[in-house]
């Protein structure tokens, strides 16, 4: 079955994408179709042998399912780094670009709300900042001594600003 480019699930290569023969699959209601004569000599063998091998999870999309396709362009694109929009040029999406690109534009609308979170936790940060100064000066010059109406208002102002009462 072929499969990405890469010699192991971390290293990228850093030659063209080319779809590799990697791995031996066989459909379980597939062993059950191979002749009798054959069964001990193959099947048998096959399922001892399971127990020898190291546990793995698969997903495995024959090539006759829709997915097939964008699939491997996904893995494709992950592999080479290369957004599907600059492989596609301006002419017709078909399908599978038009769901590669609606992946890509989900990726990138969830790194900017995480970019955008993380500017408003900033921003939180300085309001607190700066209300906690502004609670200070309240309270240095809060002492009803000397204020005009316009000091008094503009005190007043800061305190409904930051909800706090007389």
């Amino acid at each position: 079955m072929p499969t990405e480019n890469r010699s192991s699930n971390t290293e990228m290569v850093s030659v063209p994408f080319q779809r590799e023969d990697r791995y031996i699959v066989i459909k379980r209601s597939d062993l059950a179709k191979v002749p009798v004569a054959y069964r001990s000599a193959l099947v048998d063998p096959l399922f001892h042998l399971q127990a020898h091998l190291p546990q793995r999870e698969c997903l495995v999309i024959e090539s006759d399912w829709p997915e097939y396709e964008p699939t491997w362009a996904a893995i494709q694109a992950r592999v080479t780094g290369e957004p599907v929009k600059e492989r596609v040029g301006s002419g017709q999406l078909n399908d599978d670009d038009r769901y590669l690109l609606c992946c890509e534009e989900l990726r990138e609308c969830e790194d900017e709300r995480a970019a955008a979170s993380d500017e408003a936790a900033v921003l939180r940060d300085h309001l607190a900042k700066r209300d906690a100064l502004l609670r200070e000066v309240l309270a240095l010059i809060d002492d009803g001594v000397g204020r005009s109406d316009t000091e008094w208002l503009l005190i007043q102002n800061v305190r409904a600003a930051l909800e706090i009462q007389p």
